[in-house]
């Protein structure tokens, strides 16, 4: 079956769907599939790629970047809830919503009930290196379990998800506090140091989250173990592409050794010499997907964003979007900044009781400045502790709309003990973003805080690499 053929069958099966809902089309949606259909049919055979899942995700797959750019068809498609949660699931990520568009979706369909609460894995997006899974939450409408259930108008039924300890090392990242019950939900799983394996257990830990302060009940609603098998098609998708070309950073000398392209990422991979006085923390730069029809740029990522160093604080990896799917003949990678550690970095001092409160002693990170200190006595008497700074936007070349970690959680008290402590950052004002470092109950009259950098580069020049012969490796 050729292209043609199977966009052929996808409006056949759209049209099956669509009369086993009972609903009819908005007005709104009128055209978009045979205008998807015929850009389609205009694409080069990047399919070779691809293996056709058999799931609802791939019945909308022509759908799916009309959706994304087109605000008519969005409100339209409010009015079917199949097509809202898919287009809601993948909004949040341009490499899924390819994925998705292009058909690579393997369908998983496993479903418990437990204490009145239901659970869906519906389906995955999968690679070598990452998982992302997409399932649903809610609490059961019928049965005497439902029925019993105290829900709070304070709360919210969420998710903490873990796979088997058995399991190669792996990072986990999920949706954010504004997930809603019964809708389509994502976590993301990245295995680091070795291939996504063929057999994933899988715990789900069903609890209640305050949507005051978003922090989780200590007891367990519901758990659910399920048992994902991939399809090892998927598990196999990735291609390493040679690049050793260096870069010099402020007196130091770096690598970039390879790039690893998958269907959910890109991965730039760095290496650093022995003599360098300066940890890299952070590289800013962005992939341009261009050739025949294509001239896009990636930026953002799903999931972890960099990978850090087994022996060193440097950080050995950096992510973005994947151009997998895109119709390119060559991808050129532009770095435009990034942001270093010295190896010897001290701690920085500062008083945290009036009068006087500020830095005592220590460097702050480039483009940093402490803005206030405040302390706030409990009933009990205990008190917190507030520090806040302020730090300079696109100081490190990223987007100026970007934010990040300015300070590690541990700190040393009064008295030389490590201790850990809340830290977030804040969008701040057009020029700058806030970070904020929250002292539980503490008595002491100063602490000691680091710093994740110490140094901020700014190209002049932006530093261009291209990834020559990108097309006859795919």
């Amino acid at each position: 079956m050729d292209y043609r053929d199977r966009n052929d069958m996808r409006m056949s099966e759209y049209e099956k769907m669509m009369n086993d809902l009972e609903a009819a089309v908005p007005e709104e949606l009128a055209g978009v599939f045979d205008r998807a259909s015929a850009r389609e049919r205009k694409r080069r055979s990047v399919m070779r790629f691809v293996k056709p899942a058999g799931s609802i995700a791939a019945v909308f797959a022509c759908f799916v970047l009309s959706v994304n750019f087109i605000t008519p068809v969005a409100q339209a498609c409010s009015k079917i809830p199949v097509l809202k949660d898919l287009a809601a699931a993948v909004d949040f990520s341009g490499s899924l919503s390819r994925a998705v568009e292009n058909d690579y979706v393997q369908t998983i369909g496993l479903s418990q009930t437990k204490n009145g609460i239901k659970a869906d894995i519906d389906y995955v997006i999968v690679d070598q290196k990452q998982v992302n899974i997409f399932y649903r939450l809610e609490y059961e409408t019928g049965g005497e379990a439902g029925k019993n259930i105290e829900r709070k108008e304070s709360t919210q039924l969420a998710a903490l998800i873990e796979i088997g300890k058995d399991m190669p090392p792996h990072g986990i990242s999920w949706g954010g506090p504004d997930e809603e019950e019964g809708k389509l939900r994502s976590v993301t799983i990245d295995f680091t140091d070795s291939d996504v394996p063929e057999r994933i257990p899988l715990v789900l830990k069903a609890k209640e989250r305050d949507t005051q302060t978003w922090n989780y009940s200590k007891d367990n609603l519901a758990v659910f173990t399920f048992t994902l098998e991939i399809d090892p098609y998927y598990t196999v998708q990735g291609k390493t592409i040679e690049l050793n070309e260096k870069l010099d950073i402020l007196g130091q000398h770096f690598t970039l050794t390879t790039v690893d392209i998958y269907p959910t990422h890109l991965q730039l991979n760095v290496e650093s010499v022995e003599t360098n006085t300066m940890w890299l923390k952070s590289l800013s730069f962005y992939v341009e997907a261009f050739g025949a029809g294509d001239d896009n740029k990636l930026e953002s990522i799903n999931g972890i964003s960099a990978l850090g160093s087994k022996d060193t604080p440097e950080v050995i990896a950096f992510r973005k979007e994947s151009p997998w799917f895109y119709d390119s003949d060559n991808l050129k990678i532009v770095i435009t900044g990034a942001r270093l550690a010295e190896k010897d970095m001290e701690g920085i001092k500062i008083k945290v009781t009036e009068p006087d409160t500020g830095v005592i002693s220590g460097r702050l990170p480039d483009g940093v400045r402490l803005e206030a200190v405040s302390k706030q006595k409990h009933a009990d008497g205990k008190p917190d502790v507030k520090i806040i700074f302020r730090t300079v936007k696109g100081i490190d070349g990223g987007r100026t709309s970007g934010i990040y970690e300015v300070f590690e959680r541990e700190y040393l008290d009064g008295e030389g003990r490590e201790g850990y402590m809340d830290t977030y950052a804040g969008t701040g004002d057009d020029a700058e973003f806030t970070s904020t470092l929250i002292l539980e109950d503490y008595a002491y009259d100063t602490v000691t805080v680091y710093p994740c950098f110490t140094h901020c580069w700014k190209a002049g020049q932006p530093v261009e690499i291209t990834v020559m012969s990108y097309e006859s490796s795919k």
